[in-house]
């Protein structure tokens, strides 16, 4: 995932801690077929750094059908060179 910085760390909405980018087989076992982001806000809190907040709300297949989620993210940005890279990710189920 070339958006994801070499030390990205996550919190997943199931409570657990992940270190380093996620392969390609992690990614598929979680699949997503349709999402939506709301309520977007980034705030700088350095000159390389950001704080970013969203709604997510996913869909994704389930036992047959469409299951759904939603959930609170915030996550850390950093700018490594010209690009901004995620550098940390907690999402939080909503009910």
């Amino acid at each position: 995932m070339p958006l994801l910085a070499d030390e990205y760390s996550a919190v997943y909405p199931d409570g657990t801690l992940h270190s380093g980018k996620p392969t390609a087989e992690q990614i598929g076992a979680s699949p997503i077929t349709d999402y939506k982001l709301t309520r977007l806000q980034v705030v700088p809190v350095g000159p390389d750094t950001a704080l970013v907040t969203y709604i997510a709300e996913v869909e994704f297949p389930a036992d047959g059908h469409t299951g759904h989620g939603r959930f609170a993210v915030g996550g850390v940005w950093v700018k490594q060179g010209d690009q901004w890279m995620y550098r940390y990710y907690q999402g939080t189920p909503l009910k």
